[in-house]
């Protein structure tokens, strides 16, 4: 089992930089409001659902999708933005994907970006500066920024997922329309429950497993696993994996340590990460023995590989992320069935 570690905390430190003052914590605006007749005669029939950007949203009306494309520093921020304009009223959402080097930096960076290449010139984004406050959002920490400036109410908040940064947007002469409009803004989870019942596991997965044949040698003999590797759209780094193979009675000659040693050295050797074969460590899932290997690579990224024996088949389970909780999730919902 991966440690989990204070991940709010982590999200935080990201999202926040070192010069943010002071923020208030509180939540999301969520108490009931009058129903705005734009949004009332919308929303509920119209609904914007955005499978790539991971969020859904009550538009007043179907959004304008495009694309800008936004310097900070040395990186470019390429931005999805969906927008919808009904009178003097403006709501949006906008997300990028935040390269590594920018992250270090923190929001604060992305902020000042928008305030000379905005996304939205309906907004005011050099008064909004330096007003921000944190709120949730389903339990993912963001911060809000609110305005008012002749007779018109703006709302924008940030989210950051893993490495994709969401902006939603709002600005209207009335305060009820504004507030129903984020507090419709949800992002998707991208964990399903996955089952393979010829496998026989089950695994909560980001993505849809592609599935290959993958041949090892052992002892001689060509074992073919049958792989599933899955990765993560809003954690563009993240990669995991199944594989089983059916051993031969044969080569079930030795203990189960033994032989899962021995397979975990044959893998390990193949992914030029030989030197891990001595770092394995015993373990067990369901009562069934397995074998644990931990590593962080020159890139950052952690990875986990678990091996375990059931009867006659052998399992792999291997995990590559910067988030402990995104390697905690995939790997403590591994079962056999």
């Amino acid at each position: 089992m991966v440690n989990p570690v204070n991940l709010t905390s982590l999200s935080l430190a990201l999202m926040l930089g070192m010069g943010m003052p002071a923020a208030v914590q509180r939540q999301a605006v969520s108490a009931p409001l009058p129903v705005s007749p734009t949004i009332a005669s919308h929303s509920g029939d119209h609904p914007y659902v955005s499978e790539m950007g991971g969020f859904s949203v009550a538009m007043p009306s179907y959004p304008d999708v495009s694309t800008r494309t936004i310097r900070v520093g040395e990186s470019t921020l390429e931005w999805k933005l969906a927008a919808t304009r009904i009178d003097d009223s403006t709501f949006a959402v906008a997300y990028t994907d935040i390269p590594l080097a920018l992250l270090a930096r923190g929001q604060e960076a992305v902020i000042d970006s928008l305030q000379t290449q905005p996304l939205l010139e309906d907004l005011d984004w050099q008064a909004i500066a330096n007003r921000g406050e944190l709120i949730y959002l389903d339990d993912i920490p963001g911060r809000e920024y609110l305005h008012l400036s002749e007779g018109r109410f703006s709302d924008v908040q940030f989210y950051l997922v893993n490495r994709r940064l969401y902006v939603v947007m709002a600005s209207a002469p009335d305060l009820g329309e504004v507030y129903q409009f984020v507090n419709s803004f949800h992002i998707a989870d991208p964990w399903r429950p996955f089952v393979s019942e010829v496998g026989n596991f089950s695994v909560d997965v980001p993505a849809t497993p592609i599935v290959t044949p993958h041949l090892i040698e052992y002892q001689g003999q060509s074992l073919v696993w049958r792989q599933f590797t899955m990765y993560n759209l809003m954690a563009t780094d993240d990669k995991y994996q199944i594989a089983y193979v059916d051993v031969p009675p044969d080569v079930i000659t030795d203990d189960a340590d033994t032989l899962l040693s021995t397979v975990a050295t044959t893998i390990l050797e193949s992914l030029d990460a030989g030197t891990l074969s001595a770092m394995g460590t015993r373990t067990t899932l369901q009562g069934y023995p397995g074998r644990e290997y931990l590593t962080t690579g020159n890139n950052g990224i952690s990875y986990v590989l678990q091996f375990y024996l059931v009867d006659d088949r052998l399992y792999g389970v291997v995990a590559g992320s910067r988030s402990v909780h995104n390697l905690d999730r995939f790997l403590n919902s591994f079962h056999f069935r």
